[in-house]
C-alpha cells in the first residue's frame, strides 16, 4: 500500500503490520482484530480481557497496548494494565486458531519487538 492509497480502515489502536503477510493487527476496547489488505472488514481474533475497572480512562481506552507480531506473522503479543503503576498482564494470541494465552502476570515488562 502506498501513501497515495492510504485510507481509514477501522477505529482501533496499537496497530502493527504483520512482517509476513499484508495484515494489520490492532486492539479495540473489546477485541483484537486483524485486517487483511484487500478485504472490506477486519476479522475478530480474540477478546480483550477486562482490566482496571476503577480507572475509567484505562478501561475505555487502549492507548496503553500495542500488537507485537511474531516474525512468521502467525502470532502476536499484547498487554492489559492491572493498576495505576502500569503493571500488566501480557498475552500471546495465535491468529489462526484464535487462542489467547496469558504468559506474564503483574509485570512491568513491555514487549516491543519479537526476533
Amino acid at each position: 500500500m502506498s501513501s497515495f492509497e492510504s485510507r481509514v480502515v477501522t477505529p482501533g489502536l496499537g496497530a502493527s503490520v504483520s512482517p509476513a503477510r499484508d495484515e494489520i493487527g490492532f486492539v479495540t476496547s473489546r477485541d483484537l482484530q486483524v485486517f487483511a489488505l484487500g478485504q472490506r472488514a477486519a476479522r475478530r481474533v480474540s477478546t480483550v480481557p477486562f482490566t482496571v475497572p476503577w480507572i475509567p480512562v484505562l478501561r475505555e481506552e487502549t492507548w496503553w497496548t500495542r500488537v507485537v507480531w511474531s516474525p512468521e506473522g502467525d502470532r502476536f503479543w499484547f498487554g492489559t494494565i492491572l493498576d495505576e503503576e502500569f503493571n500488566s498482564k501480557d498475552y500471546l494470541v495465535d491468529v489462526r486458531s484464535r487462542v489467547r494465552r496469558r504468559l506474564l502476570t503483574n509485570t512491568s515488562l513491555d514487549v516491543t519487538a519479537w526476533r
